[in-house]
């Protein structure tokens, strides 16, 4: 938080990354959440990511992409749908334009405001 108060201090433009651990912290999606929207001024971005192995570390059990939504949706009370359209809207987006504009990467939930 002390680190967030300085970046916010300096109106330097973050993008706020949320690693999602099974069993560990899915009841902070909220909180983490209501932080992104409350300090617009300066986080462009949320990503929530799940877990995954890397190096030596294997002993992970890593969300889907679906059970990821399912929590996201539960979590903040947003309808699945609506996500997945925006996702889609996106995607759209990004074909339209010829490039990458907005991601939505295959084991993360982006917001972007």
């Amino acid at each position: 938080m002390k680190a967030l108060d300085n970046l916010k201090r300096c109106k330097m433009n973050t993008m706020l990354s949320m690693l999602l651990a099974r069993g560990i912290n899915e009841g902070e999606i909220k909180k983490v959440f209501d932080y992104y929207l409350n300090n617009r001024g300066f986080i462009r971005e949320l990503r929530i990511r799940s877990m995954s192995c890397v190096g030596r570390y294997i002993d992970g059990d890593s969300y889907s992409v679906s059970e990821m939504l399912d929590l996201v949706s539960r979590e903040l009370n947003i309808d699945k749908n609506d996500i997945m359209n925006e996702i889609e809207f996106r995607k759209g987006v990004n074909n339209l334009l010829g490039r990458r504009v907005f991601s939505c990467g295959p084991c993360q939930i982006n917001f972007c405001l």
